[in-house]
């Protein structure tokens, strides 16, 4: 399907693959403002939209390494992502995941360990 890609990133230790498929996951609503979702080190694996947002692209939900917005920023995705668009970050979190939505972004459900 156009629009698709494929991305297989892993590694191989003593004889486990680790696909970073995410053990855990959470949703962000649309109007979720700035909310910490995690408080443990791990990754942030994968997340995929689940309704359009209608917020402007930029600067779109956000995902800090931290308990605020003063983290290490680890993620985007635009404000106005269509449904059905998946996004891999892949990035370590050292803190826990703290996101900030626009007004009227995008619903996502996103994957961690």
């Amino acid at each position: 399907m156009p629009g698709i890609q494929k991305v297989y990133i892993g590694s191989q230790s003593g004889g486990k693959s680790s696909w970073g498929n995410g053990s855990s996951k959470f949703t962000v609503a649309a109007n979720a403002g700035s909310v910490a979702k995690t408080a443990v080190a791990g990754t942030l694996c994968r997340a995929v939209v689940v309704t359009t947002g209608t917020a402007a692209a930029a600067p779109g939900l956000l995902f800090y390494d931290g308990t605020d917005a003063t983290g290490v920023l680890i993620g985007a995705i635009p404000g106005n992502a269509a449904a059905g668009t998946s996004f891999t970050f892949m990035m370590p979190v050292a803190t826990g995941i703290f996101v900030v939505q626009p007004a009227n972004g995008p619903v996502v459900t996103v994957s961690y360990e």
